[in-house]
């Protein structure tokens, strides 16, 4: 019982600090997304179960444009579809600092 206790609490905790994704839902037939992130080069991710989910925890702080692409089996020849719609977003910024307390 312990040993299931500690594997639920460490599976609860790791998701806990998971960095933040952004996701694609993806119909059967799509087996890898493009995701195009601002002006860089595309970056290809696995779809697993229905979705594409492309980490967005390493970027810089400021505005910021993700858009995505599906990339089919070879059923589809492996033809990739046009650009989805944009979403644009905004990591925050440092947190404030020097903390004090005011009467």
């Amino acid at each position: 019982m312990k040993r299931i206790l500690s594997i639920s609490v460490f599976l609860l905790a790791s998701n806990a600090i998971a960095a933040p994704f952004v996701v694609g839902e993806v119909v059967s037939g799509v087996v890898e997304c493009g995701v195009f992130l601002d002006a860089e080069p595309k970056v290809v991710v696995p779809a697993v179960n229905g979705e594409c989910r492309y980490d967005v925890g390493h970027i810089a702080v400021g505005n910021h444009r993700v858009e995505m692409t599906a990339i089919g089996d070879a059923t589809w020849g492996g033809a990739e579809s046009a650009k989805s719609v944009p979403l644009d977003f905004v990591r925050p910024g440092n947190p404030p600092v020097n903390l004090r307390l005011v009467p």
